[in-house]
């Protein structure tokens, strides 16, 4: 958790709470409303009417979140089913559905008249916090300069027209060459975008021409460890004689490539040899390019994840890329899912090649260097440009998102991939006997009523890895919680939060958390009343950007005397040095004892 300063708090401190607290105004059960604050502390709080469901953290063990939209012949989301109409299948076997809920978005739809964020003057009214968060990723990585005009230009005129003023949006890229932070200036995200650059990439190679896909069948045939797995090699013949055409200028017809890989010894000079060894050598370097390339776009959709993660309000990742080959460990794109879908977080995908009929290769490199090798390629090519698309609609559809393809009108795609489903049906089940982490199962979701009705869901998900240890653990749970809006109230804690100033000085924004006493898990020991508490507060600006944070280590040994005196309840303190301008606090109070935790969140404006 970057930039949280750590505050340990020695156990007699709490002796002077007690006191603190009898010096203060009576203070009722804990409220927003009435906690009191201290002197000089001007109140600063702002309502906070951001529209979003109030979610409750959900048991962890084993338990496989599955979205899903249902769509109707005219592809509108259908809100009326109920849980008896679904059935889960886990590697063809029938789950039970545990826990069942239906999320319904007001957000992400233009009101008639509606100013578009880059038509608005004054943005947000002061003080009201954003309502949805979009976060647009370009691949870089993997597009290409045609497709990145294209696709750059029909965001630049969504974002004119297609977005609500109290809506904030990011740029970010798959290389990391571009970022931004959240932002409602319009003009601030065109220039991001004009900042991309296509073909962050080594792959590529022009002779013989490689793909990934030719050059991972091309490693298939010849075998991981060097031995052949059969004695027909038609990927590897078919690059064999591009190598000669392109690099030792002979014809191909010199070259019958039906003998398998011995027969290549028997030519003069030893021509076809070299040319096998060359074209195996750029199948590896195109694997090994390649591998890089999905890693880097992977991970920066995690991240892009996380980023989301900590906005208040509707949240989506829209994924402009066109596409890119996995191979068949599905672990990576899974976390993704994973987490996109505890935090919240709809993946949409956008396939930038729009409307796409070529098969000269999934890279749009260009193509082999003669019609015959073109010709015994084209399975590998046309197989590559179908399958690049499948992770794009793998994690839009994993994360109850859409996957927009097949279509030039790429505007339209952007303005619909910004409109969140209205209903999207959260199904929950807890698979039995996971003892092979890493391995992939398959799922299949279905209505007992079909009605035509087609399905957006999740196709499967991989076993996680083995337990981390309890620090590891609590510290991920914290961290999620504090980047995250829901709120959770598993014993009652309230907030007040004001400012104070000096001359010549940035404001102090003060922040007062209240927990009451009775309800965290006070344990006995000897003649004392023991437990420990950890509070992280979080500081965000207003378009939900991380600044700053501060955890505390609150140990309690309470004697009887004090115990009384905090029986209203304990405030705990914290505060932040900042300008003038509009913040969100967020607090994350966990109980060692039961190991619950509870959130509050405040927006404040110091003026």
């Amino acid at each position: 958790m970057s930039k949280i300063y750590h505050v340990a708090i020695a156990e007699v401190v709490i002796l002077l709470w007690s006191s603190y607290l009898s010096a203060q105004t009576q203070v009722p059960k804990p409220t927003a409303a009435t906690i009191g604050a201290p002197s000089r502390v001007r109140d600063a709080e702002i309502s906070d009417q951001s529209p979003q469901e109030v979610p409750i953290f959900k048991e962890r063990a084993n338990l496989v979140m599955v979205p899903v939209v249902v769509r109707d012949k005219k592809g509108k989301a259908i809100g009326s089913l109920k849980r008896g109409d679904f059935r889960i299948f886990d590697d063809g076997k029938l789950q039970k559905i545990t826990t069942f809920s239906m999320k319904i978005n007001s957000a992400g739809k233009r009101a008639h008249g509606s100013p578009a964020l880059g038509q608005a003057s004054t943005g947000n009214a002061p003080g009201l916090p954003p309502r949805h968060y979009f976060a647009y990723l370009f691949d870089d990585v993997h597009l290409k300069a045609g497709d990145l005009i294209q696709v750059r230009e029909a965001a630049e005129k969504h974002l004119a027209s297609g977005m609500e003023a109290g809506d904030r949006a990011a740029v970010f890229t798959t290389s990391g060459e571009v970022t931004t932070k959240f932002t409602g200036d319009a003009e601030e995200l065109s220039r991001a975008m004009n900042k991309i650059k296509p073909g962050f990439t080594a792959g590529g190679t022009q002779c013989p021409y490689m793909n990934y896909y030719l050059a991972k069948r091309i490693l298939y045939e010849f075998g991981s460890d060097g031995k052949f797995l059969s004695g027909q090699t038609p990927a590897w013949d078919a690059a064999t004689l591009d190598t000669l055409s392109c690099l030792f200028h002979t014809s191909s017809g010199s070259f019958a490539p039906n003998t398998g890989p011995g027969a290549a010894q028997d030519a003069p000079g030893n021509i076809i040899g070299e040319a096998r060894t060359q074209a195996q050598l750029a199948a590896r370097r195109e694997v090994e390019s390649g591998d890089e390339n999905t890693r880097r776009s992977l991970l920066a959709v995690r991240l892009a994840v996380r980023r989301l993660a900590a906005m208040p309000g509707s949240r989506t990742l829209i994924l402009v890329s066109p596409g890119f080959l996995t191979g068949r460990d599905h672990s990576d794109q899974e976390t993704i899912v994973d987490l996109a879908v505890k935090q919240k977080v709809v993946v949409n995908a956008l396939d930038a090649r729009g409307l796409y009929t070529g098969i000269t290769g999934a890279d749009n490199t260009g193509g082999p260097s003669s019609p015959d090798v073109r010709q015994m390629e084209s399975t590998y090519l046309r197989q590559a440009v179908l399958q690049q698309s499948s992770v794009l609609a793998e994690l839009a559809y994993g994360t109850g998102g859409e996957f927009f393809r097949d279509s030039n009108n790429l505007t339209g795609g952007f303005d619909q991939l910004a409109a969140l489903p209205e209903y999207i049906y959260e199904l929950g089940f807890r698979p039995e006997d996971l003892k092979h982490p890493g391995r992939y199962h398959r799922l299949k979701v279905v209505l007992i009523h079909r009605h035509g009705w087609s399905l957006q869901t999740r196709r499967g998900y991989s076993e996680g890895p083995a337990a981390a240890t309890t620090g590891e653990q609590i510290s991920e749970e914290l961290e999620q919680a504090l980047f995250s809006g829901d709120q959770v109230q598993k014993f009652p804690i309230a907030l007040k939060v004001g400012y104070s100033t000096e001359a010549g000085v940035h404001p102090e924004l003060t922040v007062t958390t209240h927990i009451d006493a009775d309800e965290i898990n006070l344990r006995r020991v000897n003649s004392t009343s023991v437990d420990s508490l950890t509070l992280v507060c979080g500081l965000f600006d207003i378009n939900g950007n991380y600044l700053q944070g501060k955890k505390m280590e609150i140990s309690l040994h309470l004697r009887d005397r004090v115990l009384k005196q905090m029986a209203e309840g304990m405030n705990i303190k914290t505060g932040f040095d900042v300008p003038p301008g509009v913040y969100r606090v967020r607090v994350v109070v966990r109980d060692s004892g039961t190991g619950l935790l509870s959130t509050a969140s405040r927006w404040s404006m110091i003026q």
